[in-house]
């Protein structure tokens, strides 16, 4: 990592596991929260909300309208592969 350079970070998931990210990403001084989403949107809008980002209803426009350079996957295990393969589809 580049130390000044900001790092756009976005999470697939909003569960249990995404508030540790989402802490944790907070607590990285060259990373920014840059979305969320979830397979539910009123979660990806109720966690959006609490760590102030914004929330998307589809993959693919998270990551290009905020520049995402690494997202997050945090769904259940069963449900990886759908964000994974978004994601790195949309960049």
């Amino acid at each position: 990592m580049k130390p000044d350079r900001i790092y756009n970070i976005s999470i697939a998931g909003c569960g249990k596991v995404a508030h540790l990210h989402a802490q944790a990403i907070q607590n990285i001084p060259n990373a920014r929260l840059a979305g969320v989403w979830s397979r539910t949107p009123k979660t990806a809008k109720d966690f959006a909300s609490h760590y102030k980002t914004r929330s998307y209803p589809e993959i693919a426009p998270m990551v290009f309208e905020n520049e995402t350079d690494l997202v997050i996957v945090c769904t259940p295990h069963p449900f990886h592969k759908q964000p994974a393969v978004e994601a790195a589809e949309a960049g």
